[in-house]
């Protein structure tokens, strides 16, 4: 998981792109463009670690793929998050996570 979220970061990440390759100058000129079953297999994998920094780093992932790939989730994302912010166990609940799956499920 960690490897494959240090590739897709330079995938997605402007500022990596922009020092890396001077000649992209913006999201429509990456050649691998990432897409909701992208985003759904990495959050997925990040919220079956069940950890809060690990459910942060997906409420940042999803935040991003929504805000800079203008990518909205389907049917099986919403799922993913819902049963896996619903099954939460030991790390519990809070405001962020509520605030979380509300906007997922708007988004749905």
């Amino acid at each position: 998981l960690k490897i494959a979220l240090e590739v897709f970061g330079k995938y997605v990440s402007f500022e990596r792109w922009n020092s890396d390759i001077p000649t992209i100058d913006s999201a429509d000129d990456i050649a691998i463009k990432p897409d909701v079953v992208t985003y759904t297999t990495l959050i997925s994998s990040l919220l079956q670690l069940k950890s809060k920094a690990a459910t942060k780093r997906a409420m940042k992932m999803y935040r991003d793929m929504k805000h800079t790939w203008m990518i909205y989730p389907d049917t099986f994302l919403v799922d993913t998050i819902l049963s896996a912010m619903i099954s939460s166990g030991p790390i519990g609940f809070n405001d962020d996570d509520v605030r979380f799956t509300l906007t997922v499920l708007r988004d749905g």
